[in-house]
This record gives structure tokens, sequence and C-alpha cells, in this order.
């Protein structure tokens, strides 16, 4: 079976030819990332590619405040200033996610920091939506968030089971 030239990006790359591939990302050298590992791999480029929106749209709203803030005198201004703290909030909160995720993919020790900061993910938008749901609305960015945190979670959660039943 042969792979797609865009699969070269997750070969595993040794600094020299007498380490072992092994040791640093539990891949034979040439070998291509598959199932779980490559799973979380493209959540967590998915992820970052939604950072960057949070974030664009947090400094389009920091702007956009300022522009309020000029023209009136009401406090929507102040509203649209909370609202670009918490996406940039958000927006960072996804990018430190997005690299956990790709660093746990590489090398499956290192998907605890990645589990813990899934599940503070998860349990955030959950409350989120509980809470809009109480008032008859459905908050899609939450719903987003959840879904995104629950998938880095599960896929997390099987490298490392697959991980130590080899150990």
């Amino acid at each position: 079976m042969t792979m797609s030239p865009q699969f070269i990006w997750v070969y595993c790359e040794c600094v020299d030819a007498k380490s072992l591939c092994d040791e640093r990302c539990f891949l034979s050298k040439g070998e291509v990332m598959k199932g779980a590992r490559l799973a979380l791999m493209v959540a967590s480029v998915l992820i970052l590619i939604m950072a960057g929106v949070f974030l664009i749209f947090s400094i389009l709203l920091f702007v956009g405040a300022g522009m309020i803030n000029a023209t009136s005198p009401e406090g929507w201004a102040v509203l649209a200033l909370i609202g670009a703290v918490l996406l940039l909030v958000i927006g960072l909160f996804f990018v430190i996610v997005g690299i956990l995720g790709i660093r746990g993919a590489r090398n499956p020790e290192k998907t605890t920091p990645l589990i813990v900061f899934s599940v503070i993910g998860a349990i955030l938008p959950a409350i989120s939506l509980v809470l809009n749901a109480l008032e008859g609305t459905l908050d899609t960015i939450s719903l987003i968030g959840l879904v995104a945190m629950l998938i880095c979670l599960v896929l997390a959660l099987i490298i490392r089971r697959d991980t130590r039943s080899f150990s």
C-alpha cells in the first residue's frame, strides 16, 4: 500500500541515523501514523484552525468595541470588550489544546496534559450549554468547543490505553 505525499509531515523524524525512533515517537523510521494517533493529529490541526478563527474574531471585536465606544455613549462597548476578552481566552485555550494534541500524537507518553486540558475544556462548555438550555437557547460556540474537547479526550485516552498495553 502506497501513501500519498500529503502524509509525509507525520513521518517520524530521527535526530541522527544511530538514534532509535521508537524512543522518541514510538514509530519505526519511515512508518506513517495510523489510527487514533493520526486522528488526534488531524483533530489538533483543526483545533488550531478554530483557535485562529477565535483569535481573529476577538481582534475584530476589540476594534468594534473601540468604534462602538466612539459612536455610542451607552454600555455596548463594555459588552463588546467582555466578548472580545472571552473569545481571546477561548482562542488561547484552543491553541494550548491543539499544541498538546500534536505533541501527544507524536509521543503517546505525553498525553497526560492533553487529557487534563481536554477535561477542563469539556466541562466549561458543558456548563454553558446547560445554562443556555435552561433559557431555551443553543450556543453553537459552546457546542463546537465541547465536541472538539471530547474528541481530543477520547483519542488521547485510546492512545494512552494502546501505549500502556504494549509496555
